[in-house]
């Protein structure tokens, strides 16, 4: 069921993605916007199911980003975006076994 929230609730969740991959590899944040929106809309012309475009887009621009060779991954950034929110999804604690 489409909600009139729905377009501002996707937008947040982008932009948090790209502040997230600002962050993650220090790349200027206009830069990472500017990538992140050339890619969200390459994948959203052929897109059938909006749910995961962020999470597409934000891997590609990581990989762009890398690719390029200019930036480092910040280790205390997180590793992976949340599906449904973009959001910083938290490394699981690593339990040694005794």
């Amino acid at each position: 069921m489409f909600s009139p929230l729905e377009p501002s609730r996707e937008a947040d969740g982008n932009e948090h993605a790209v502040s997230l991959l600002s962050h993650r590899t220090g790349a200027p944040l206009a830069e990472v916007r500017k990538l992140f929106a050339q890619e969200f809309t390459r994948l959203e012309l052929r897109a059938k199911v909006r749910s995961y475009l962020s999470v597409l887009a934000s891997s590609n621009v990581l990989a762009r980003l890398r690719h390029a060779g200019t930036r480092t991954v910040h280790p205390d950034a997180p590793k992976s975006l949340s599906v449904e929110t973009g959001a910083a999804v938290p490394e699981p604690d690593a339990h040694p076994v005794t």
